[in-house]
């Protein structure tokens, strides 16, 4: 049976849908369509059939009728089916400045292939429609061109864990489709991290098309013949689109500049789109005074003060209090320009499905336990002494993450899994819970039918509170129901376990 909703056949259907609504329709003016303009309606339909490959609707009048009814009713019921912890997306800020701008719809096309290549990973068309709307909602919002002006500053407030980095990649790839030819990543301030960022971004972005993408590793006036910013391809035309992922280290950001500003042929074609991930770490001002600026927050917003044909800065963040509270508007960082809110994925799950908002009429989940005033009690000791006793409840705790760690290996899921275990902001008091937790898995290890006993009886006692039939009644509408697994067999996992307590 077709299904209207996600299959890919009416991908350009739907996007058309979308795109009126965009233009400012309603579902009742769409539905109006059908009723008083429909030959019209019906005659381009078969003129796109004919000279764009879109798909039939069907072979007469009454059928591609019906099949634009039921295109009409899967997507509102989509839209009317969207989980209340969603937030809207919201624009502050000035009107568009490139309001000219559109969603690429060539086939080999940076965005469209960032789209085929989200497909290919098991996105439908709903989860990629908010990083498609998104995207061109910043763009409206930058400047082509900002010589002889401020750079344009903007920032977009996403969700922990919800998809800002194939925001990031979406809003990367439709942007050098328009034009913009070097992007910039600030992501972080730890190595691994960056060098990960770096390789999510080119896998996302570097696919045979109309555009050729260049990853730039730590570029600096001392870069190597074939690196420096004179050698690559800037100029108007050019098919060259260049990435440079920058940790946020002063000296990292100085070498970046140092290569932009060397070649003032290069830097008077470059288009730069500065995005800020995770803008409420390292980037904010937190120096006293207003004459005073932290090393790193200068080095960017020097960055953003180059004499290039265009720059923009975008600053992506999950917590923005701190970078609109902490300075006005001036020479900062401060998103001046727009403010906007990411809508939230269906494929997300997050701290409102989690702890609950009973207010908006979502209950919690259920996997949240509190701790009683003896395990709090017992903590204290461990603080103090890493001899003390592991409290029951950190116990059970790590029990269930080897348990879990196993149950990743049961199904042959192949990658890092870690446990936080917080409960202090001191340095020794971690350290003392750190060697404890040694201790008790050294003792798992020496004693491992014991410990295989006791987590028997945590996944049992745990899972039960959750089953795969119960999470599906529930969050009816997360994005990933269909390949969510039950627990394995506890027998299927103690190999694992084994495994686990021998590494």
């Amino acid at each position: 049976m077709t299904n209207f909703l996600i299959d890919p056949e009416f991908d350009p259907y739907r996007a058309h849908i979308e795109r009126q609504l965009r233009e400012g329709k309603t579902w009742a003016d769409l539905r109006a369509q059908v009723e008083q303009t429909f030959d019209a309606m019906d005659s381009w339909f078969v003129s796109q059939q004919t000279f764009s490959s879109w798909p039939s609707l069907g072979s007469t009048p009454q059928e591609r009728r019906a099949t634009w009814i039921a295109l009409l009713d899967a997507k509102e019921d989509a839209e009317t089916r969207m989980t209340l912890a969603k937030r809207p997306l919201v624009v502050v800020g000035r009107e568009e400045t490139e309001p000219n701008i559109n969603v690429p719809e060539a086939e080999h096309s940076s965005w469209q292939l960032y789209r085929d290549h989200l497909q290919g990973q098991g996105w439908d068309s709903d989860a990629i429609a908010p990083i498609e709307e998104s995207s061109l909602r910043i763009l409206k919002r930058l400047r082509k061109k900002t010589a002889g002006m401020l750079p344009v500053r903007g920032m977009v407030v996403g969700h922990v864990q919800s998809g800002k980095t194939a925001s990031i990649a979406g809003l990367s790839a439709m942007a050098a489709d328009h034009g913009w030819n070097l992007v910039i990543v600030l992501s972080g301030t730890l190595e691994n991290l960056r060098l990960q960022t770096l390789r999510r971004l080119v896998k996302d972005l570097n696919h045979s098309g109309n555009l050729h993408w260049e990853a730039i590793d730590q570029p600096s006036d001392e870069s190597p013949h074939g690196q420096r910013a004179q050698d690559k391809h800037f100029r108007a035309g050019s098919t060259s689109r260049h990435l440079v992922v920058c940790l946020k280290n002063p000296k990292r950001l100085e070498n970046l500049l140092d290569w932009i500003t060397k070649d003032k042929a290069s830097l008077s074609q470059m288009r730069i789109l500065i995005i800020d991930d995770e803008a409420d770490q390292a980037s904010i001002n937190t120096a006293a005074g207003e004459q005073v600026r932290t090393t790193i927050n200068r080095a960017i917003i020097s960055l953003t003060q180059v004499k290039a044909l265009s720059v923009n800065y975008v600053g992506y963040t999950a917590t923005p209090a701190a970078n609109f509270l902490n300075e006005g508007p001036g020479e900062g960082l401060y998103p001046q320009d727009f403010i906007l809110s990411l809508q939230q994925s269906d494929k997300h799950f997050g701290p409102p499905q989690i702890f609950g908002v009973p207010d908006r009429g979502i209950e919690q989940l259920g996997i949240v336990s509190s701790i009683s005033s003896d395990d709090l009690s017992a903590i204290g000791d461990l603080h103090d002494e890493p001899s003390a006793a592991i409290p029951d409840s950190l116990a059970d705790a790590l029990r269930w993450f080897v348990c879990a760690a196993a149950a990743f290996r049961v199904y042959r899921i192949a990658k890092p899994v870690s446990m936080l275990v917080h409960t202090s902001q001191r340095q020794h008091h971690h350290e003392n819970v750190a060697e404890a937790v040694r201790k008790m898995l050294l003792a798992a290890r020496a004693d491992q039918a014991s410990f295989i006993a006791a987590c028997r009886m945590t996944w049992d006692e745990v899972g039960a509170k959750l089953g795969r039939a119960d999470f599906k009644d529930r969050f009816p509408g997360y994005g990933w129901l269909d390949s969510l697994r039950d627990y394995p067999e506890f027998d299927a996992m103690i190999p694992h376990i084994e495994e686990l307590l021998a590494e």
